[in-house]
């Protein structure tokens, strides 16, 4: 009956003589088990969870108590580890606490363990301090601060710190008594009168005690000093070092591979908690922060310590980051600090060159082909190079160079040919490539032939057609390319890619500390002058390549971005001097350059020259000003009042380039910062494309001035100049007004182009252009463009009329195959009020959209929506074109074919694909043109430089080449001889061709005239696309409304019956009159009926009305015969009205006769006073 377990080891279970349960063991069903850590077992049947404040090792009756000074806030521990140290500022006096006692009583500090409020001689504490006081919970004695002392121990609050006296000093926190001062003399008194006395050392006093096991030695001096043991510091020992500590988990040594992602992680620890450890990580003296590459993180945790995980994620690591980065955590209230080193490798991934970048060779020659790789080493990556053409593996091999021979290559071979390396290092694949072009020409093939450009590049022979790349000239980093023209002569080379490894070099140095947001003064200001002056003589001395030149535009904005966020100092000579040297006549070349290749173009120094004007404005007092005068341009940046006019240049010549920026009708501020130019050398080299001579082009247009800029430099929006900026042009040669158009424009940063808005040309001479402007964009630049605006005129009004016809009657006509679709109703007229709403949408939005160009969002999305819906129009057309296809052309061939078909494919479900089939096209053309510009700058339309315009135009001739083949089947099954007897089928191709023939031609020639208007010498084109724009709407609406017969049928029937119910509407007045009348005289009738029923003392059945349709019928004509149901209520029987024709037979006009009938219903035929 009581718990006695067999004689066996722990666990078993054998079942024999019995004895009593050991002390500490769990003894149920035969088992003998030791009662578990955290767990005790007061007899052998019961076992309880070791409540908090105790620890239960394994085989325990009882809890055993935390010991004094500890405390435990868990249950379930099996170790005395549980058992914490109390907390730094509380006590803990007795056992088995599962919370502190209390606070430490004011006057003294609790560091923790301590088991009383007055802790003393380091036991888990002590008295306060001299120089120092404890408020109640202190777990570290708080300094008296500068200027004070305090020479009692045991003070709880800051009144104990006491103002040092006159004539000693008290310059450090936490003295204990003020110091004499010293002066180099062994008479201490001497010092008396030197109040900032030079500090002496660490000092105790016979009244002080050295803390922590310090010991205080003396010196010749009267005052002694503290030494303190590893790890203390202080002037009386009193910070402890440990408070901020390394955790042993924390990794130094960190490796990485180029372009991966690696983290840095350290940890620390603190046992101080009333306040928060600072980190910073540094590189190379510079402290890091975070940017696009880099990003700090920390993360807190408590645990029996507080633990700051500090993270630095390199995003995509570089071998800028190679070498050691220093962490510092610190806490200041204490004066502690800890640094360490962490190293960082990267790993350079390898470099995949090919030689030569393009080949060509004869048919019947040998094809050779070198890769080599660099920064490959065998000892820790694993790489094999391939070379791949057209998928397929050609060559492996595991070596750090390979050829390639192809012998006998016939034009089959030709092609691009891939050098591949496979490499895996330090855990990471991945592959490198590089390729080779390879053309093959015939003896009899037209080719360019061998040379060396300007450059010194050699080019091989050429095929015609090609584009070939060469490695740019020594010194040089990048690729050139140049063009095999169709002609067999060479395009000249392109090094927009070709940049000089100085400039290269000095780019990336700048990339560096702005993605890394260097910020440091000093650091930055170093930087920045070695490379202005630097670029300063590179520039002077060479001409380079247009991409030198575009590469130093960007170095020079990198400059001022780098400067001003470092509020570092701008080397402005030396940026003058660089802005000079590239915009000499001898850059001209690599401008025109610049404007072919790049997006920005050569406007790009423009803005360059406006931000460096800005940033100079900064530091400009209020009445300076500050000249640059420079070879090819001249700038003044100023700093005057809003009550006095700007004059540029000071003091200009009566004929000469100036400007005058009148005094302001309403002044913004009472002050006028600006920066203003002359470029002498810009017209050389702007782009000529001008808004005025339509879609972008430069109609011969010629730049005939300096180019003129002004900006007003402030924070103010932009608003109208009133009165307008006066602008005097120099002409560069003289000007013969009879046969030149002057005009008097800005260059516009939005639309890359030449503008004449807000600009009014109001004095014109061989030799000068004053101008009136009443805006200040970001310059306001004048020019000479050549060319009469009177066709743009003539055209722009054409269009407008010509697209408001077509929306007002393409409108008309879907309202009225609207209001008559009960008569006209199938599925052609269906396919064309869809027509009317495409139509009506795309001409209204490109009357109202089409040159919204101020907001290139906006533009864009408009010429995408005019793109879909002129699509729609033609992808309808050719959903008509399919269905007569299906109905006349397949069925003529096979009946059962077509029905088949047309099951699946009907006008229900034409019609939503061709509205949702142009969304395909319209997305896809805009994936594939945005970066290029999928819409013209000039107007909101698809681009012919991007390509975009060919996504309208390839679908469109495609339909329209679908549509006329169509055509051409209808009218052979048209034409068929046993098919003349088929009405039907004749009558339905007839309305096909009609209906295709009728609007395929206006929508395909508008079109064919609208691509042929790109060439902008085409003028007539033009036109002609303009006049057939209007004679959209008019096609649709004269044969399909006028022209129509079932139309005019349906509007002459709606009319018809439009009258008919007019004329109803009085004779329902009318009849309902003559109802009122005959209602009240069988009331009476039935009066009558029943005076003599009951006359006659017997009962008779109700009188009913004959009528079988429970209706009243209210038959027009002559006479007419009316019969109810007296079952219904005669107020509320249903009325009917319908014609009577002249055949219908009416009934005679009789006496009022009644019958009973089998049922006692009675017949009642109603004479003429009671007729309705």
């Amino acid at each position: 009956p009581t718990a006695n377990p067999c004689r066996n080891p722990d666990g078993s279970r054998k079942y024999g003589v019995c004895e009593d349960c050991p002390p500490g063991n769990l003894c149920k069903n035969g088992f003998n088990i030791s009662c578990p850590a955290g767990y005790f077992c007061p007899n052998g049947t019961s076992v309880f969870i070791c409540p908090e404040g105790f620890f239960c090792p394994a085989g325990r009756t009882s809890p055993m108590p935390c010991p004094i000074g500890t405390f435990n806030p868990y249950s379930g521990n099996g170790t005395e580890k549980a058992c914490l140290k109390c907390t730094p500022g509380l006590f803990c006096k007795d056992k088995g606490l599962s919370v502190p006692s209390g606070p430490c009583s004011p006057g003294f500090y609790c560091n923790g363990g301590s088991v009383t409020p007055h802790p003393l001689n380091g036991h888990g504490g002590d008295i306060c301090p001299v120089g120092h006081y404890c408020p109640e919970g202190t777990g570290l004695f708080t300094q008296c601060p500068p200027s004070t002392y305090n020479p009692s121990r045991g003070q709880s609050n800051n009144r104990s710190c006491l103002a040092c006296p006159e004539g000693l000093t008290c310059n450090r926190s936490g003295l204990a008594l003020p110091r004499e001062c010293y002066a180099n003399s062994t008479n201490i008194t001497d010092a008396l009168t030197d109040i900032s006395c030079p500090e002496l050392g660490d000092y105790c006093s016979n009244n002080s005690k050295c803390l922590y096991d310090g010991t205080c030695r003396t010196n010749n001096k009267t005052w002694g000093f503290c030494e303190c043991l590893p790890n203390y510091e202080g002037s009386f020992c009193e910070i402890d070092k440990t408070l901020l500590f390394l955790m042993e988990n924390s990794t130094l040594n960190y490796q990485t591979v180029e372009k991966e992602e690696v983290v840095m992680e350290i940890v620390f620890g603190t046992s101080f908690l009333q306040s928060d450890v600072n980190i910073t990580w540094y590189r190379n003296d510079l402290m890091v922060r975070n940017s696009s590459r880099v990003e700090i993180t920390t993360d807190v945790a408590d645990d029996y310590f507080r633990l700051y995980t500090t993270r630095l994620t390199i995003k995509s690591a570089r071998e800028f980051y190679n070498g050691s980065a220093v962490v510092v955590a610190s806490l200041p209230q204490l004066g502690v600090s800890v640094t360490v080193n962490v190293s960082l490798t990267v790993v350079p991934l390898p470099v995949v060159t090919v030689s030569p970048l393009s080949l060509s060779v004869q048919t019947g020659g040998a094809v050779v082909l070198t890769c080599s790789v660099q920064n490959l080493d065998p000892s820790n990556m694993a790489a094999t190079l391939e070379w791949v053409k057209d998928r397929d593996v050609l060559l492996s091999q595991q070596q750090n160079e390979s050829m390639l021979t192809i012998s006998n290559v016939q034009k089959d071979r030709a092609g691009q040919y891939v050098c591949r390396l496979r490499y895996s290092v330090l855990g990471v694949n991945g592959t490198r490539k590089a390729a080779a072009d390879v053309f093959v020409y015939s003896p009899d093939d037209l080719r360019c032939k061998k040379t060396v450009d300007e450059h010194g590049i050699h080019w091989e022979v050429g095929v015609t057609g090609m584009v070939y790349y060469a490695l740019c000239p020594e010194n040089y980093v990048g690729n050139a390319s140049k063009l095999c023209k169709s002609d067999g002569t060479w395009e000249r080379t392109v090094t927009i890619n070709c940049v000089d490894k100085d400039i290269a070099e000095a780019n990336q140095q700048l990339d560096d500390i702005l993605t890394n947001n260097i910020v440091d003064t000093s650091f930055v200001s170093s930087v920045v002058g070695k490379q202005m002056a630097s670029l300063r003589n590179w520039t002077a001395q060479h001409i380079g390549t247009s991409g030198d030149v575009d590469r130093t535009v960007g170095l020079l904005d990198k400059v001022l971005q780098a400067t001003d966020v470092a509020n570092s100092k701008l080397p402005d000579n030396d940026f003058v001097n660089v802005v000079d040297n590239v915009l000499s006549e001898g850059q001209s070349k690599n401008w025109r350059d610049i404007n072919e290749q790049t997006k920005e173009g050569s406007s790009r120094i423009l803005s360059t020259v406006e931000e460096f004007g800005q940033q100079v404005s900064k530091g400009l007092p209020s009445g300076e000003y500050k000249n640059y005068h420079a070879k090819n341009y001249f700038m003044t940046v100023g700093h005057g009042s809003t009550q006095e006019s700007v004059t540029f240049p000071d003091s200009p010549a009566s004929d000469s380039t100036s400007l005058v920026l009148p005094v302001q009708s309403d002044p913004q501020g009472k002050e006028t910062v600006y920066s203003a130019t002359i470029y002498r050398t810009a017209y050389t080299f702007l782009p000529i494309k001008n808004e005025l001579s339509g879609n972008g082009s430069t109609d011969n247009s010629y730049v005939n001035s300096d180019v003129l800029s002004m900006d007003i430099i402030d924070e103010r929006e932009k608003i109208s100049l009133n009165p307008g900026i006066v602008l005097n042009i120099e002409h560069k040669t003289e000007t013969d007004l009879d046969k030149t158009n002057v005009s008097c424009v800005f260059w516009n940063f939005t639309l890359r182009s030449w503008s004449s808005e807000g600009c009014n040309t109001t004095k014109v001479n061989g030799h000068v252009t004053r101008c009136e402007c009443d805006h200040l964009t970001n310059f306001a630049i004048l020019m000479r463009p050549y060319r009469e605006e009177t066709e743009d005129a003539i055209l722009s009004l054409i269009s407008l009329i010509g697209c408001s016809i077509t929306v007002v009657l393409s409108t008309i006509t879907f309202f009225i195959f609207m209001i008559l679709w009960r008569y006209i109703k199938n599925d052609q007229n269906l396919v064309l009020i869809h027509l009317c709403v495409s139509i009506s949408l795309a001409y209204l939005l490109f009357l109202v959209g089409v040159t919204r160009t101020e907001n290139k969002v906006v533009c864009t999305v408009i010429a995408a929506f005019l793109q879909y819906f002129f699509l729609v129009e033609f992808f309808l057309m050719l959903a008509m074109g399919v269905y007569y296809f299906l109905q006349i052309t397949v069925l003529y061939y096979s009946f059962s074919t077509a029905n088949d078909i047309k099951a699946r494919l009907n006008m229900k479900r034409l019609l939503p694909i061709a509205w949702v089939i142009p969304v395909f096209i319209t997305g896809i053309t805009i994936g594939a043109t945005y970066t290029r510009e999928y819409n013209q700058s000039r107007v909101c339309w698809l681009s012919t430089e991007s390509g975009s315009l060919y996504g309208f135009v390839g679908p469109v001739l495609l339909i329209i080449c679908i549509n006329l083949f169509i055509i051409c089947s209808l009218f052979r099954v048209m034409c068929a001889t046993r098919l003349l007897t088929e009405s039907n089928t004749k009558r339905k191709a007839t309305t096909g061709l009609r209906s295709l023939c009728t609007l395929l031609p206006v929508l395909g020639i508008t079109w064919v005239f609208g691509i042929l208007s790109i060439n902008e010498d085409l003028i007539a084109f033009q036109y002609l696309f303009a006049v057939f724009n209007s004679l959209q709407g008019l096609f649709i609406f004269v044969p399909n409304c006028l022209l129509n017969r079932k139309v005019r049928e349906a509007l002459l029937k709606k009319m018809r019956l439009f009258e008919s119910q007019q004329e109803n509407s009085k004779i329902q007045t009318k009849n309902s009159k003559r109802l009122s009348n005959v209602q009240e005289n069988l009331k009476k009738v039935k009066n009558d009926k029943e005076k003599e029923a009951n006359s006659t003392r017997r009962v008779t059945p109700p009188v009913r009305l004959i009528k079988y349709t429970k209706q009243l019928d209210f038959i027009d004509g002559g006479h007419d015969n009316v019969c109810f149901d007296a079952m219904l209520p005669l107020d509320v029987v249903p009325l009917r009205r319908q014609s009577l024709s002249d055949s219908t037979p009416r009934t005679s006009e009789t006496n009022i006769q009644s019958k009973s009938d089998e049922n006692g219903f009675y017949n009642v035929d109603l004479n003429d006073q009671y007729r309705l």
